[in-house]
């Protein structure tokens, strides 16, 4: 039945990632996240970012190794 092969490829198929938006606090601009001069720490950066970003700003933060 017709039903029943969607319903396979439905669960055979990958589980899909929503697309990361601009996290907060940072702002975005195009392929550009600014998260820079923002207090951050490892506990509080953000975790996801969009999947183009190609710059990424992490200057000013308490981001220490």
């Amino acid at each position: 039945p017709r039903g029943a092969l969607s319903l396979l490829l439905l669960l055979l198929a990958p589980p899909s990632r929503p697309a990361a938006g601009c996290p907060a606090p940072c702002s975005c601009a195009g392929t550009l996240v600014d998260c820079g001069r923002r207090g951050l720490t490892w506990a509080s950066l953000p975790t996801a970012f969009p999947v183009d970003t190609t710059e990424l700003v992490l200057t000013g933060n308490n981001l220490t190794a």
